[in-house]
C-alpha cells in the first residue's frame, strides 16, 4: 500500500508527460504512471523482471533491459524520471544518478521514494535489510540529492492514525529483533552484486510478491489491509522524522 501510495501521488505530478521508470521491476508502477502520464518506458537489470512486466503489460510497453551502467534511450529522452525504493540499494551514486541526469530534459524532474532511516534504525545501527547499503533521514537524503540536482523537496508520508501505527509498529519490531542480531558479514558476492548492478538485489524480495501482479504491502497481514486504501496515507513536508517513507522531488538544472 505504500508503494502504491507513491505512484499514485507521482501519477499526480507526471500527467501529460513522458515519464521513465529506472528500477521498473514487473511494471506494476507503470501501469499507475500511464494513467495520467502521454508515455511511460521503464528499465531494470533483471532478465527476469522484465520478462515478468512485458507480459504484464503487453508488446507495446517500451521496457528494456539495462546493464547497470548505461541504457539504450537517447540523451534528454524524458521529462520525468521516476526511481522508487532503490536509492538505498546503491552504493555507486556516480553512475546511478549520471544517467538519470543525461536522461532528463533541461527542466526535467526526478522522483526518488526510500524508507526513512528515523523510524528504522536506532543511531549508528547499520541496516537491518541485509539488500540496503544505506537507509536515509529526510535531511541526509536532501543533502545527497543537492549535490546533483539544482532544487529539491523531500516530504513524508503519513496516515491515518491507526494504519500509521500499524506500520510503525511492524517497522519498530524488526528494529528491536536487529538489536539483537550479532552483525553478519555481507558476503563478497552481495557486494559485488551491488556495486556493478545496484538495483538487481532489489529483484530477489519484490519479483516474490509482483510477479503473481500483487502489490508489495509492507508485510501487514491481510486482514488488516483490506480495513485501509491508500486515501488512508498522505504525504507532508514537515515532521520527517514520523514518515513511513520518504519521497524526494528533484529539478534538473
Amino acid at each position: 500500500m505504500i508503494h502504491l501510495r507513491a505512484y499514485e501521488e507521482a501519477a499526480r505530478l507526471v500527467a501529460g508527460k513522458t515519464v521513465l521508470d529506472v528500477g521498473c521491476n514487473v511494471g506494476y508502477g507503470i501501469q499507475v504512471l500511464s494513467s495520467t502520464a502521454s508515455c511511460v518506458a521503464g528499465i531494470d537489470v533483471s532478465p527476469q523482471a522484465i520478462k515478468a512486466a512485458q507480459e504484464r503489460l503487453g508488446s507495446a510497453a517500451d521496457i528494456r533491459l539495462y546493464n547497470g551502467v548505461q541504457c539504450s534511450f537517447a540523451n534528454s529522452s524524458f521529462d520525468v524520471v521516476t526511481s522508487f525504493q532503490v536509492i538505498e540499494h546503491v552504493s555507486d551514486y556516480h553512475a546511478y544518478f549520471s544517467e538519470i541526469i543525461r536522461l532528463l530534459r533541461p527542466g526535467g524532474m526526478v522522483l526518488f521514494t526510500t524508507p526513512n532511516a528515523c523510524l528504522r534504525l536506532d543511531p549508528g545501527m547499520k541496516p537491518w535489510n541485509e539488500f540496503h547499503v544505506r537507509e536515509f533521514t529526510g535531511s541526509e537524503l536532501q543533502e545527497l540529492l543537492l549535490k546533483w540536482f539544482g532544487t529539491v523537496e523531500v516530504r513524508g508520508l503519513l496516515g491515518k492514525e491507526e494504519v500509521y501505527q500499524i506500520e510503525r509498529n511492524r517497522v519498530e519490531r524488526a528494529k528491536i529483533a536487529a538489536r539483537s542480531q550479532p552483525a553478519r558479514p555481507r558476503p563478497s558476492f552481495k557486494g559485488f552484486v551491488k556495486r556493478v548492478f545496484p538495483w538487481t538485489v532489489q529483484i530477489r524480495n519484490m519479483l516474490r510478491t509482483y510477479v503473481k501482479g500483487e502489490e508489495e504491502t509492507s508485510k501487514l497481514a491481510r486482514s488488516q489491509i483490506e480495513r485501509f486504501s491508500t486515501r488512508d496515507l498522505f504525504y507532508k513536508t514537515d515532521h520527517l522524522e514520523d514518515a513511513l517513507d520518504l519521497m524526494a522531488l528533484c529539478r534538473k538544472t
